[in-house]
């Protein structure tokens, strides 16, 4: 009897050891995996704070739209930290600016990048002709859109694209 309860005991410890070791590295790798992931979500959160430095870089500053208008106000409350909504304003002379609002296809990263597109591309537009109708301007936005997108004109997955709203 003894024996045999020495042999049981033996083979518990042993199954015990075993299963220790075994649970002890699965909670090691997992311990790591989760490392990891923390450094990759660390580094995409880090990377999308800059993108939102920079996208606030293109909205034109309070001051610049207090010195034109006397009432004026900006809602920008984005669904995440950078969007596809934005302002853009050129001064042309004393009397006369232009102010655009704009929301491209895509939330995040994808509207901030057709944003960041949108700005350049309007910037652009405005230094080759200044006083351009805004209808033509948005006809010629337009057309650079699709050609930076390579799109040929066609509509392809969600539709890339903007709605915009430019005034004189």
């Amino acid at each position: 009897l003894w024996r045999n309860i020495g042999v049981a005991a033996l083979l518990f410890v042993i199954a015990g050891f075993v299963l220790f070791r075994s649970v002890g590295r699965w909670v090691q790798h997992e311990e790591r995996e989760r490392a990891t992931w923390q450094q990759r979500h660390a580094g995409v959160a880090d990377s999308i704070a800059y993108a939102s430095r920079i996208q606030g870089a293109l909205v034109p500053k309070p001051e610049a739209l207090r010195e034109r208008f006397d009432r004026f106000f900006v809602l920008n409350r984005p669904k995440d930290v950078v969007s596809g909504d934005f302002l853009w304003f050129h001064h042309l002379d004393n009397d006369r600016c232009l102010v655009a609002v704009a929301d491209c296809t895509g939330h995040g990263v994808p509207g901030a990048m057709m944003a960041t597109l949108g700005c350049s591309l309007l910037n652009e537009l405005v230094l080759q002709d200044p006083w351009r109708d805004p209808a033509d301007m948005l006809y010629h936005l337009n057309l650079r859109l699709v050609q930076s997108l390579h799109q040929g004109g066609q509509r392809k997955g969600a539709g890339e694209g903007m709605d915009v709203a430019l005034c004189r």
